[in-house]
């Protein structure tokens, strides 16, 4: 198991060996190295992640693809952002380790533990319901009835689901999801293309783009809807880190206005980022721009 790089050297490390047989795997999904991306069905895969992370996408997305490749795969969702999962999270994660390790002959076979494990998550999914998380709520509920089908009748869980998807929470819930959804992915690909290139330019110009594209990401966010508070810090979160990422092909020897080019986009993604002006006002005064490290000194 790790978080974030570590979830990713964890699933690599069980592409790598073989007698690792479950990964439980926090905000990110696979390494970008395609030698160490799951393809052979050899494991168990738990994601999970926060709705405000990053990462959310990705590990979707990385759902899917084990799925597609049959691998005994799931993802919860929490709410939260780029962080280790609240405690309640990973126990289930661990819960649901252990029972398919039971189910596989791997661990020994317990009934009475595997009936404590099902009460626990049949509450977890309750308290879903109570919070008004429907797509969470539902995903869990499916992911119950497979997990359990050996153990208990999944009759009164169909109709739990059918409930569920009759809700005008639900409903409502599942329009704004779709909604967002579509309208990130376009925001994504632009940004992903135009960071590279300003980046790569090292000229300060496009950063008046910027500064209009996050006020439009704030607008967004203070329009009153959850899921879109939530797409733009997921948004915000993506520039910050792609900006990171990018800059750091570049040195301090030859590319000083390239890096000072994706500090200044920190310092407007994140006004708060001290260590982006400390960056800025040391860049710039090794380049002799000094009225550019006077103003982020003062900022």
């Amino acid at each position: 198991t790790g978080f974030s790089g570590g979830a990713r050297l964890a699933a690599a490390a069980a592409v790598i060996e073989k007698r690792i047989k479950g990964v439980i795997a926090c905000g990110a999904s696979f390494a970008s190295n395609t030698a160490y991306v799951p393809i052979q069905n050899t494991f168990v895969y738990i994601g999970v992640v926060g709705d405000e992370d990053f990462n959310l996408t990705e590990m979707q997305l990385g759902l899917n693809f084990l799925k597609k490749r049959k691998f005994d795969a799931q993802l919860m969702v929490f709410n939260g952002g780029h962080q280790w999962p609240p405690k309640e999270y990973a126990d289930k994660a661990l819960r649901i380790l252990t029972l398919k390790m039971m189910q596989k002959g791997i661990f020994d076979k317990n009934d009475e533990l595997a009936q404590k494990f099902y009460l626990l998550d049949y509450q977890f999914n309750k308290n879903l319901i109570e919070n008004s998380l429907m797509l969470q709520a539902e995903e869990d509920l499916l992911d119950l009835m497979e997990n359990y089908r050996f153990l208990v009748g999944t009759d009164s869980l169909k109709n739990q689901l059918k409930e569920i998807k009759r809700s005008e929470a639900y409903k409502f819930q599942k329009r704004e999801a779709e909604r967002v959804k579509a309208a990130e992915a376009l925001y994504r690909e632009d940004y992903m293309v135009f960071l590279k290139e300003d980046v790569a330019s090292g000229n300060l110009a496009p950063l008046g783009f910027w500064e209009e594209e996050l006020k439009k990401l704030n607008e967004i966010a203070n329009n009153g809807k959850e899921a879109d508070k939530k797409m733009v810090k997921r948004l915000k979160s993506t520039i910050a880190i792609a900006t990171i990422e990018f800059s750091s092909a570049f040195t301090e020897k030859d590319h000083l206005n390239n890096l000072i080019f994706g500090n200044i986009l920190l310092t407007m993604v994140y006004p708060e980022n001290a260590p982006a002006y400390l960056q800025i006002i040391r860049l710039a005064s090794k380049k002799g721009e000094y009225g550019m490290a006077l103003y982020y000194l003062e900022e």
